[in-house]
């Protein structure tokens, strides 16, 4: 597990993977105690069907969005490292590893609200349509071979996708609150 950190390496599901997640939370439930409300496996790492880049996506849906300041210096501790918002308001993200093997990513966001929900409509979307995961897995391959060096390239080239998934998911009866 892990990926240097410009490098794009999809890999078929690893039900290690979740075992991964599972002690990341233990730890993680530790750390924010009272503060949390949810902590869930997001990303591709936590669908079964598609490849991923071996780097476990974490969202962790906070009471209150400005208590996850005081949980940089404590995250630095467990080997996250603080990267910002990195282009989305309200988060903080942070990462885990070195460049040379990244391992974890994490969200810090306000529980139910778009970054929390957003991440969770498109896991379960995907995992309920398996056409849709068959369409999001040929993208994500072919932007590894376009973009093996680049994973600024290969991310954005998966964003309108996300963002359309998204909005058909909140669109779907199923999904709606």
């Amino acid at each position: 597990m892990g990926l240097q950190l410009s490098k794009v390496e999809l890999l078929d599901y690893d039900s290690s993977w979740h075992f991964k997640f599972l002690d990341e939370k233990e730890m993680l439930i530790s750390l924010f105690g009272k503060d949390i409300v949810e902590i869930e496996h997001v990303g591709s790492t936590a669908i079964s069907t598609i490849k991923s880049k071996p780097i476990i996506d974490i969202v962790v849906g906070l009471k209150k969005l400005e208590n996850g300041e005081q949980y940089i210096h404590s995250l630095k501790s467990l080997g996250y490292s603080y990267k910002g918002h990195m282009g989305k308001s309200k988060r903080y993200f942070f990462s885990k590893g070195s460049e040379f093997e990244m391992t974890h990513h994490l969200h810090l966001v306000q529980y139910e609200d778009d970054n929390w929900n957003n991440q969770i409509l498109f896991k379960e979307y995907i995992l309920s349509n398996p056409d849709i995961a068959r369409i999001y897995n040929d993208l994500k391959i072919s932007l590894q071979v376009k973009y093996p060096n680049d994973r600024e390239k290969y991310t954005e080239g998966k964003s309108s996708f996300i963002v359309e998934t998204i909005r058909e998911a909140k669109l779907s009866c199923k999904f709606n609150k």
